[in-house]
Order: structure tokens, then sequence, then C-alpha cells
């Protein structure tokens, strides 16, 4: 009861930085956790997902209990936490296993000290979580109208933040690829409009992404503009001369003659100030073998 309760307050809390546009508060789902990655993409994907809910404009009620089932989505995995948390790519058997996790939620959520009613809605909610509109997801194979919308928004959240953490076995995604890569999921297996809603949300170049600009100057993207998903605001971290910049930040809605030229990977950045490579570098203190 005290953990559901917790658990509860940190959704309400996730919740209000989604409604006042706090896009700082984005940049959290760039960390993950070292050990067993299951924690944070938990809490990843429900911030991400209260974002897209409150750009669909969800009722309070349902933008509270489709975060919280954002939030519990992944609780069937610990009857195959073992092979979540293989160092190495899992086989088609394995991936079988894994993919059963769906089917374990309303068993593990029988555990927890919560309302009937609250219940029987995370469970319907989270079992279709990985349902695709072109019924090629799983368990069930629902199509489309099958999948309810709470379902198809985290579905969204989940794929994006997956895609831009490592695992043991592949490396993460930047940002800007997982969003283009998420584009073409939606012609065939995700909800087409929410898939835009998300990418205008976060933009295609999301909280937290390096960019180089057409200055040749180097910048962290601090903001989105809301309708304007190549233009978002930008702080400036190196110069041409890739030499450290002093505080600025350029508002590309504003600025017309910049642009983002390419989002680019801050771990493979060519800097001369070793010290400052190594700054950058520690950041990703939950990522084994950066340094």
């Amino acid at each position: 009861k005290f953990l559901l309760e917790k658990i509860k307050d940190s959704v309400k809390e996730i919740i209000k930085f989604a409604i006042n546009r706090e896009d700082k508060f984005l940049m959290y789902c760039n960390y993950s956790v070292p050990d067993n990655y299951i924690f944070g993409h938990s809490v990843n994907v429900a911030i991400l997902t209260s974002f897209l809910a409150v750009e669909k404009k969800l009722s309070e009620e349902e933008l509270f209990y489709t975060t919280l089932a954002a939030f519990l989505h992944d609780l069937g995995m610990v009857r195959v936490i073992t092979l979540a948390n293989k160092q190495q790519k899992l086989n088609f058997s394995e991936y079988e296993e894994i993919k059963r996790h769906s089917l374990y939620i309303e068993d593990e959520l029988s555990k927890i000290d919560i309302e009937v009613s609250l219940k029987k809605k995370l469970s319907s909610i989270i079992s279709s979580v990985h349902e695709r509109t072109d019924g090629s997801g799983y368990p069930k194979k629902l199509r489309e109208k099958d999948i309810s919308i709470y379902s198809r928004i985290i579905g969204i959240a989940d794929i994006y933040e997956a895609m831009t953490h490592p695992r043991p076995y592949r490396k993460r995604n930047l940002p800007h690829n997982a969003l283009v890569e998420l584009i073409h999921l939606a012609q065939t297996q995700l909800d087409t409009n929410l898939t835009k809603m998300f990418v205008n949300r976060l933009s295609l170049f999301p909280v937290g992404s390096y960019v180089k600009l057409n200055t040749e100057e180097i910048g962290l993207v601090c903001s989105t503009n809301v309708g304007f998903p190549i233009r978002p605001k930008v702080k400036i971290i190196f110069n041409a001369d890739k030499t450290p910049s002093e505080p600025q930040i350029i508002d590309l809605a504003k600025e017309s003659k910049i642009f983002i030229l390419e989002a680019i990977d801050d771990l493979k950045m060519d800097i001369p100030d070793k010290k400052l490579l190594l700054q950058l570098k520690s950041q990703y203190w939950w990522v084994k073998k950066v340094v």
C-alpha cells in the first residue's frame, strides 16, 4: 500500500511538469540505470507518456491512469528479469518468452493493494502496450481501433525510449534518428496522428540533443517550440573553432538565418580540450565503458 502511494505521488509530480510544459524535465529521459535498465525505462516512459497525453488533451483522470499505466507497464518483466538483463542478443525462443511479460500483468497487479476498478483499467491498458496497428504486435495481434488510445500513447513512448538507450547487445540511437525511425514506423505500426503529436512536442531535435548549426557552432537543445519541430531553442556550448562558448541561447524560431545542420553524438565529438571531453563523457555515468 505504501509503495503504491509513493508511485502515485511520483506520477502526479510527473504530470505537473507535463501540464506546465517544463521542457527541462524531459532532460531526465536521457538517463537510465546502469545495472537494470527496466527501472529507468519505466520512469522515462511515464515522463514521455505524460507529455504526449497532455498534448492529446486527455482529461485529468485519463492523464493520471495513463501515466500510472506507463510507470507500471513493464511490471510483468519481473517474471523474465534474467532474460531481460542478458548481456547477449536474445535468440528466438528467449524473445518469445520476453514477449509473454504482457500476459503476466494481471497476476502481478493482483499482488498490489489497489482498488479493483483501477486494477482492471491498468491491466487493460498495459496488456496492449506492445500491440501495433497493423496486427504485428503482441500478445493478441490486435489492430488499429482495437488498441485503446492509452495503450497507443504508451506504446509510442516505449519504443522511442528504448531506441534512445543502450542495451547490453546494442548501442543507443541518437534521439533525432530515433524520431525519424518512429515516423517510418507510423506508416504501418503506430497511430499516425499520435506520432505526429509526439514528434511535434519533442521536436525532431529533442531536449538534451547536441546539434551542429550552420554557423559551425555546437549547441545543446534546451527547449522546444511546439509547431516548429526543426527549430528549437539551442544553448551554444562550443564556438566554430571548438572552444567553449560564452553562455547564450538562440531561439531558432526567431533566427531565420540560423538552422540545424545535423544532430551529433556528443561522445564522438572531436574536441581538442580533453578536460572538456571528459566532462561530457562523465554525463554518461550510467552507461558502461563510455570513458
